[in-house]
């Protein structure tokens, strides 16, 4: 239903899914399912002006709802291209996209996303062990 039919039928699944995914434990059902992957297609690829069809606002939702689930995104795919949730790529994209979009609710949701996603964003391994500094006096 996500793919295929009409706009309606779309637009009552992505609401369905906005539902299900605000409670927390269904994350990791959506999770495996794949659900992550469609909905970070959805918000960022460029489509033709239309109401109807323009899904940002219920994806946006659905994808905060999941990262603030407590799930497991840092290593989870969210495009062909290899991209993680919890890439750099993915923080920039969302950040941008910020910055350009005008729907207060779509930006609502984005900052939700990118506040849960930098709260679990995990910090590069330091140059050098600490631990392992052998000092010769």
């Amino acid at each position: 239903m996500l793919h295929t039919g009409n706009a309606l039928t779309k637009k009552a699944a992505f609401k369905a899914l906005e539902q299900f995914s605000s409670y927390h434990p269904n994350g990791k059902v959506l999770v495996e399912a794949g659900i992550v992957e469609i909905m970070v297609e959805e918000i960022f690829t460029q489509k033709i002006p239309n109401e109807a069809m323009n899904l940002r606002k219920e994806a946006a939702a659905i994808l905060g709802n999941l990262l603030e689930s407590g799930i497991e995104f840092e290593n989870l795919q969210v495009n062909t291209h290899g991209h993680t949730m919890g890439s750099d790529y993915i923080v920039y994209s969302i950040i941008h996209m910020l910055k350009n979009s005008t729907p207060e609710d779509l930006n609502t949701n984005l900052i939700r996303a990118s506040t849960a996603v930098s709260q679990k964003k995990r910090h590069p391994k330091p140059f050098f062990d600490s631990k392992k500094l052998l000092f010769k006096i």
